[in-house]
């Protein structure tokens, strides 16, 4: 069984989800991508303690909608805005900025989201 990374309680954890084939590899990049961009948020100075609490209560709401089937996500136009809205509070510390560069691709292709 593949995993998934959710966010939950401020730490990574891994809980069963479903996929096969070539799916395995796009779990195992997007939960490095999450543990990533997690690490960064954490240990970034340019944050205000408001700014990363906010920050990991969104992206542990995009890794929880990551582990949804398509038919349970939210629907695009929400997963969009809070996209925008999670690449928008990043642009205040540099230094997640480029993490999520790298490693933002990868949590928007598992969300099927195309040009955010």
């Amino acid at each position: 069984m593949l995993r998934s990374t959710l966010l939950h309680s401020r730490s990574i954890v891994t809980p069963p989800t479903f996929a096969a084939g070539s799916a395995k590899q796009n779990d195992q990049q997007l939960s490095t991508a999450l543990k990533a961009i997690e690490a960064a948020i954490a240990t970034t100075q340019q944050l205000s303690a408001a700014q990363k609490s906010e920050s990991q209560e969104i992206l542990a709401f995009m890794a929880e909608q990551c582990a949804l089937t398509a038919e349970k996500r939210q629907p695009a136009m929400v997963l969009k805005a809070v996209a925008v809205s999670f690449r928008s509070l990043l642009g205040f510390a540099a230094d997640v900025l480029q993490v999520w560069s790298s490693f933002g691709p990868a949590v928007l292709d598992a969300l099927k989201l195309n040009g955010v």
